[in-house]
C-alpha cells in the first residue's frame, strides 16, 4: 500500500527500487503525492528558485561522520565514502539527468531556474549506512536502492556493489572460482548477473530519483503545491533512460513500454480517471505499482511528444495551485482537461494508438 509518507516505485524488470519520502516534519500540511524537491532561491543571472534551506558543506559532512568526503559537480555537492571512482561515476550520472531535465524544460519551452545552492546527494558504500541513514530521518530503507527526501531536499543511494542481494552472487562467484572449472558458462553467468543488477541500480535508480529532485528544482514542478501522482512519477520515468544520441532529447523507456503494452494487452490499465486522479493511500494499491508507473511514463511522454505546447500550460496550471490544500478529484479532471480537452474514451483511444506505433528506441 502507498502511504502518505513514502512511495515504493517498483521496475518492470525487477524488484522495488525506488522510494521517496515526505518528511515527518515538512512545512506543508498537505502532501503533494510523491515527495521530491522543489524550487530554490536565486541570486543568479539566470533565474533561480526560492524555498530551499540547504545544508553547508561543512554541517552535511559534521552531520555524515568521519570518512565522508564531498565531491563537487556543477550543480551538485555529492557526499560520499565510496570508492573516489565511483564518486566519479555516479557524478557524472546525475549531471547528465541535469542536463536531460534541462533539455526538457527547453523543448516545453520552460524558463528553467537554477539552484542558489548544490544540490545534495549521499552516497553510502554499505548498504547498513544506507538503513541507518534513512531510519534516522523517519522513512524505512528495506527493499529500497535510492530515495529522495524532499522536506530535506537530499537524495541517498548506496553502492549498489555492497547490495545484499549482489553480494550473495558474489559469495557463489567466490566460490565457483576455488574449483577447477573457474571459467565455467555458470560463473560467467553469475558475472554478468552482478555487472547487470548493479549497473541497473546505478543507472535506473539514480536517475529516477535525481529526476524527481532536478524537477523540483528547476521550476518544473514545486515542493509547497499538490501535484499529481501520475505527473510526477511520470516525469521522472522520462529520465530513467539516456538518449542514444545528443539529438534524441526523449528516448522510449523500454521497460515501461514493454509494462505498459502488457497491460493493455490484457485490459487491465487503470481507467483513466482513476490514474488522473491517483494520490498516495490505499487508493492505490501496490500490487498496481507496475502498471500505474507504467501508465504514468506513457501519459507524460505522449504529452511531451506529441502535445508539448497544452502540457507545459498544464504545468504552469498545476504550479499555480494553492499550497494549502489538495485538490479534489473532480478538480483534477478539471485542470487536465482545461489543457487537454475531455477526459473521455477518445483521448485514451487516441492516447493508445500513439503508445501502440512507438518502437523501442536505442538508449544506454
Amino acid at each position: 500500500m502507498l502511504t502518505r509518507s513514502a512511495v515504493i516505485l517498483v521496475l518492470a524488470i525487477g524488484p522495488p527500487l525506488f522510494a521517496r519520502q515526505r518528511a515527518a516534519n515538512s512545512r506543508h500540511p498537505a502532501p503533494p503525492p510523491a515527495s521530491r524537491g522543489e524550487h530554490l532561491s536565486p541570486k543568479r543571472q539566470t533565474p533561480s528558485t526560492s524555498n530551499s534551506t540547504p545544508t553547508t558543506q561543512e554541517s552535511l559532512l559534521a552531520e555524515l561522520g568521519q570518512g565522508f568526503g564531498i565531491h563537487k559537480t556543477e550543480h551538485f555537492a555529492l557526499a560520499c565514502n565510496t570508492d573516489p571512482q565511483l564518486a566519479r561515476q555516479v557524478a557524472k550520472r546525475i549531471e547528465r539527468t541535469y542536463g536531460a531535465v534541462i533539455a526538457f524544460c527547453r523543448f516545453l519551452r520552460i524558463q528553467a531556474l537554477t539552484p542558489s545552492q548544490p544540490l545534495e546527494v549521499l552516497l553510502f558504500d554499505r548498504y547498513e549506512q544506507y538503513v541507518d541513514y534513512g531510519r534516522s530521518v523517519g522513512f524505512s530503507p528495506q527493499h529500497t536502492r535510492g530515495f529522495y527526501d524532499e522536506g530535506a531536499n537530499r537524495s541517498a543511494f548506496y553502492n549498489a556493489f555492497n547490495d545484499p542481494e549482489i553480494q550473495q552472487l558474489n559469495a557463489k562467484i567466490s566460490l565457483l572460482e576455488t574449483r577447477s572449472d573457474a571459467q565455467s558458462a555458470r560463473l560467467r553467468q553469475l558475472r554478468r548477473q552482478v555487472d547487470y543488477h548493479a549497473g541497473t541500480v546505478l543507472q535506473t535508480v539514480m536517475r529516477h530519483e535525481t529526476a524527481h529532485q532536478v524537477l523540483y528544482n528547476s521550476g518544473v514542478l514545486s515542493r509547497s503545491i499538490p501535484t499529481p501522482l501520475w505527473l510526477a512519477e511520470g516525469l521522472a520515468c522520462l529520465f530513467e533512460v539516456q538518449a542514444a544520441g545528443p539529438r534524441r532529447h526523449l528516448p522510449i523507456n523500454r521497460p515501461r513500454l514493454e509494462k505498459f503494452n502488457q497491460a493493455a494487452a490484457h485490459n487491465v490499465l487503470l481507467p483513466l480517471t482513476e490514474l488522473l486522479t491517483a494520490w498516495p493511500g490505499p487508493k492505490v494499491q501496490l500490487t498496481h505499482t507496475e502498471t500505474f508507473y507504467a501508465q504514468s511514463w506513457a501519459m507524460c511522454y505522449y504529452l511531451t511528444k506529441y502535445r508539448p505546447r497544452p502540457f507545459a500550460a498544464y504545468l504552469k496550471l498545476i504550479r499555480s495551485r494553492s499550497p494549502t490544500q489538495k485538490p479534489s478529484d473532480r478538480q483534477e479532471l478539471a485542470d487536465f482537461e482545461q489543457s487537454f480537452g475531455p477526459a473521455n474514451a477518445r483521448f485514451q483511444q487516441t492516447w493508445l494508438q500513439a503508445m501502440r506505433r512507438l518502437q523501442p528506441s536505442k538508449t544506454k
